[in-house]
């Protein structure tokens, strides 16, 4: 896990410079939801929904050099329906609730579809830096909001062709899915947060 997770970077900055020194401004789209359940019933039926990745036992089949079949199945094992899974768990509220003693309900996870990601990575490796990406959610006046960037906004820079944006719509699809099941969604949906 650690030695997937360790060079993700975790901020989405406003522009990426480029060998030859060009820059790609892109414009985010910000889900933010607001579900009406308790943060903890929240949190317990999104790790349901999406398992936790065991990394340790992909990598010794990769180091093993097991076959694309014996991999792709204990993927799947691992997977839920829609074959999200949770590369990593921040709990920055617990942290912050024991350093600053104030209750804090927040967590922070690194979610994916490795069989989306191997399709980008065919068509760029620059996907590498955005997949898999953030889901964060907390807890507010009773509710819970889950926030994320909508992926196909962020994988705007990986290219703007049909396959990457074909790719990455059925991505921003999981998601929408993923958050209706998770209940009865109030508040703000795709806010567009312009980086320029």
């Amino acid at each position: 896990m650690k030695t997937i997770i360790g060079a993700i970077l975790l901020t989405i900055i406003s522009g990426m410079t480029c060998a030859a020194g060009d820059t790609t401004e892109i414009s985010l789209t910000l889900q933010r939801v607001q579900i009406e359940r308790p943060y903890e019933d929240v949190v317990n039926e999104f790790e349901q929904r999406v398992p936790a990745m065991d990394v340790d036992r992909i990598e010794k089949l990769v180091d093993s050099k097991a076959d694309a079949n014996e991999v792709t199945a204990a993927i799947k094992t691992m997977a839920g329906d829609r074959q999200l899974v949770r590369f990593y768990r921040i709990r920055a509220g617990d942290l912050f609730t024991v350093l600053g003693g104030s209750r804090v309900e927040s967590v922070r996870y690194i979610v994916g579809n490795v069989f989306i990601a191997q399709q980008l990575f065919t068509h760029n490796l620059t996907a590498g830096l955005h997949v898999p990406f953030s889901v964060n959610i907390y807890a507010r006046d009773g509710a819970t909001v889950v926030e994320y960037f909508q992926p196909s906004s962020f994988l705007a820079l990986v290219g703007n062709d049909a396959a990457i944006n074909g790719i990455s719509q059925r991505l921003d699809n999981l998601m929408s899915e993923l958050i209706h099941e998770l209940g009865v969604v109030t508040g703000d949906r795709g806010l567009d947060m312009n980086n320029s």
